[in-house]
């Protein structure tokens, strides 16, 4: 089968492990979309629709697989595409390595959690600030770092999630760096890509029926 991927840069790591183990997916598109999108969740859905557009209208792939969780703006895209899509049923990528339970349940635990996966490592403090554009406020006194520092200042620690994605002990001080620059405790727990596989497998799941008549409304 040949499929498109459409993702957020921060899963970088996670899809491509995930792929490598599928060899018999004839990816014919991979695309990594900034992660700072899920701040603008209309942008967010115009720019992946439009992308799965254009991989229909060229007959790039028999279907697309979207890395990404709900993320309040892709739930029900499937349905309003011509083309057999797959998004993983959750609200973003930590549940998606974390598990939509252990989710709740360390939200629960601690409700000022900031959560970290390889990709959010990677970012750290400097992708907060870019996303969050702190460093774009004109002839202020105050560093990004001082309000990167105020819009923290109700979180309590940061989790840092091994899903085995990357330079887990380099991801690890990452993350303590982070803690440290934000005045948070740093905590250590294990994720999984096993969801991710599951929604991976679901693509050879589709009929190829689905895909003809997918075709046919065209």
């Amino acid at each position: 089968m040949k499929v498109a991927c459409v993702c957020c840069d921060i899963m970088k790591q996670e899809m491509e492990i995930v792929l490598a183990e599928n060899p018999d997916l004839e990816v014919t598109s991979l695309d990594f979309y900034d992660f700072g999108l899920h701040v603008y969740p209309d942008d967010l859905k115009a720019e992946v629709t439009k992308r799965i557009e254009e991989i229909q209208n060229e007959g790039e792939a028999e279907a697309v697989f979207l890395g990404y969780g709900y993320c309040n703006a892709l739930q029900g895209i499937e349905q309003q595409v011509d083309i057999p899509v797959v998004l993983p049923p959750v609200e973003d990528c930590i549940a998606l390595f974390l598990g939509p339970r252990r989710y709740a349940e360390e939200r629960r635990k601690c409700a000022g959690t900031w959560f970290m996966t390889a990709g959010w490592c990677i970012e750290g403090l400097q992708g907060v600030i870019r996303e969050l554009h702190l460093d774009s406020v004109p002839n202020s006194k105050y560093t990004p770092l001082d309000f990167a520092r105020l819009m923290f200042k109700n979180y309590k620690r940061t989790l840092f999630i091994d899903d085995g994605a990357g330079d887990v002990a380099e991801h690890r001080r990452q993350a303590e760096e982070f803690a440290e620059l934000l005045d948070l405790e740093v905590e250590y727990t294990e994720g999984t890509l096993d969801l991710l596989r599951e929604e991976i497998a679901r693509l050879r799941s589709i009929d190829k029926q689905e895909i003809q008549q997918k075709s046919q409304e065209e």
